[in-house]
């Protein structure tokens, strides 16, 4: 018999990969927000809030992606014996 059998499940559910895949849309597109803001930030001053809100965003969309790959990887184990 196997000693260490291996886990029935990946962990990765539709959710999950939909999960991913937004957030790293939201981390490319919010970033390249923010990037160009930063390069008009210098002429206009009123921009910065919305530098601002896109790197938050940007942060958010980057803890999304983190949790994500956090919950399959506790999925596959809680799964495996």
């Amino acid at each position: 018999m196997d000693e260490n059998p291996k886990p029935t499940t990946s962990g990765w559910t539709f959710g999950k990969v939909i999960g991913v895949l937004l957030g790293l849309i939201g981390m490319i597109g919010f970033g390249f927000y923010t990037l160009c803001g930063l390069a008009f930030a210098g002429s206009d001053k009123s921009i910065w809030i919305w530098v601002l809100m896109g790197a938050g965003m940007t942060a958010l969309s980057l803890w999304l992606v983190i949790a994500m790959f956090r919950k399959a990887r506790a999925d596959r184990n809680r799964g495996s014996p």
